[in-house]
């Protein structure tokens, strides 16, 4: 009597589907990491908008076919660190500072996601080059950005991404800390 031999085909066994998902999810990770960036933000230079322990993606594909504007959360290589901040001036825009505030081409600039007793502190003033962008911190009394760089503007080339989503990990730091000192009392 002879046996019949079933054929064997890819796809049913538990080991080819393991296969078949980790081959997507390699594919799926390569692909998404040339989209988003992710960022933890590890200073308080752009608080309140962006905290300490917060998680910040950026969209890689922002600036491929338009140019920062002013208001974006840019993440971009500096030296040999990576920053995130606020652009402030785009190209051919004259920036200058009276009584803590910023001005862009003379007129003041209106900055609604600044904390009200924020003041701009700044002596020089700067005229942006074409392809690059004036950079700040939201936190302007503790943020190391464009006003003080021996080269204050921040090549197109050098952008990473425009922030589009914070993770709140920083709430999540507060509550526990919150709770911990609640109960040492």
């Amino acid at each position: 009597m002879m046996k019949k031999i079933s054929k064997k085909t890819f796809g049913s066994s538990f080991d080819d589907k393991l296969t078949i998902f980790l081959i997507f999810l390699l594919i799926f990770v390569l692909v998404l990491s040339r989209i988003i960036k992710f960022g933890n933000i590890q200073s308080s230079s752009m608080a309140p908008t962006l905290k300490v322990h917060d998680l910040a993606i950026a969209n890689r594909l922002a600036y491929k076919s338009a140019e920062p504007q002013r208001g974006d959360i840019i993440f971009f290589q500096y030296d040999t660190e990576v920053f995130g901040k606020r652009v402030i001036g785009i190209p051919g825009d004259a920036i200058t500072f009276e009584n803590g505030y910023v001005y862009i081409n003379g007129e003041k600039l209106d900055e609604p996601y600044l904390d009200l007793d924020v003041k701009t502190d700044c002596t020089d003033s700067f005229l942006v080059p074409p392809d690059t962008v004036f950079v700040m911190g939201d936190n302007r009394e503790h943020s190391y950005d464009s006003r003080y760089w021996e080269n204050p503007y921040v090549s197109y080339n050098r952008i990473y991404g425009k922030c589009f989503f914070v993770f709140r990990f920083s709430l999540l730091w507060e509550m526990m800390e919150h709770n911990e000192n609640c109960s040492k009392k």
